[in-house]
């Protein structure tokens, strides 16, 4: 992954990302291993993760290089999540892991900036995600919920049927998208793609655009039934239930 940092915004963002990589090493390794990997004294290291200093441009890049060269993003959530006995994931230690969700929004919010005029996600688990990408993307947020807004004159909304039969609707305030939007979506989990397939359809026939889905977690591949001409980005595949 390349950054190309172009703004004070970009500089200060990617510095915020560096300490967040430096503080989910520092779970695993003590401020003298972490000194030997990334070539600074263990103080400086510590003022680093507690706040009191951001790391020059130069010194940003050099560390967020060495430690790109041991860390793997993929593992990151993969040991944030549990999956029980009867096949069913637990992902709320990820999704409350502000450090790692940075790091993951990271990877992509190269590929997208500049390509976004708005975020979407539909609610619940997937929006402190979504946020953080919007953060990083410095784009508005929308989120889809199941229920209408009081105070909302005009909504946008779109249906699908569950798989256990159960109707789904989510609403969106018509106000927030308008005509030629770029939108991506983005959200915690894919599992049947049929929440997103619904979103992109509302999407579509309000004029707007969608420029593609960024999810932490694909299960299966029963998603790519409905998904199959969309740009999906993800993090971990979970081969199971396809």
């Amino acid at each position: 992954m390349v950054h190309k940092v172009r703004t004070m915004y970009d500089k200060i963002m990617f510095k915020l990302l560096v300490i967040d990589l430096l503080k989910l090493l520092k779970s695993n390794y003590s401020l003298y291993e972490l000194s030997r990997i990334i070539d600074e004294p263990p103080s400086v290291i510590s003022r680093y993760i507690n706040g009191r200093i951001l790391p020059s441009d130069e010194k940003a890049e050099q560390i967020y290089r060495r430690i790109m060269e041991i860390m793997d993003i993929s593992d990151l959530v993969r040991m944030r999540l549990t999956i029980d006995k009867h096949g069913f994931l637990n992902n709320q230690s990820l999704i409350g892991d502000i450090s790692v969700l940075r790091v993951a929004a990271s990877r992509f919010a190269e590929k997208y900036r500049g390509l976004v005029d708005k975020v979407l996600s539909p609610a619940t688990d997937g929006v402190p995600f979504a946020t953080i990408m919007a953060e990083y993307l410095n784009v508005p947020l929308i989120i889809a919920k199941t229920r209408r807004e009081v105070g909302v004159q005009r909504f946008l909304e779109t249906s699908f049927i569950s798989e256990d039969g159960a109707v789904t609707t989510y609403y969106v305030d018509k106000s927030l998208v308008r005509y030629k939007d770029r939108i991506l979506i983005v959200d915690d989990v894919i599992r049947t793609g049929r929440t997103h397939k619904s979103l992109i359809d509302m999407i579509r026939k309000a004029g707007a655009n969608v420029v593609g889905i960024v999810v932490l977690i694909v299960i299966g591949t029963r998603w790519k039934e409905l998904l199959d001409k969309e740009k999906v980005d993800y993090i971990l595949p979970i081969v199971r239930g396809s």
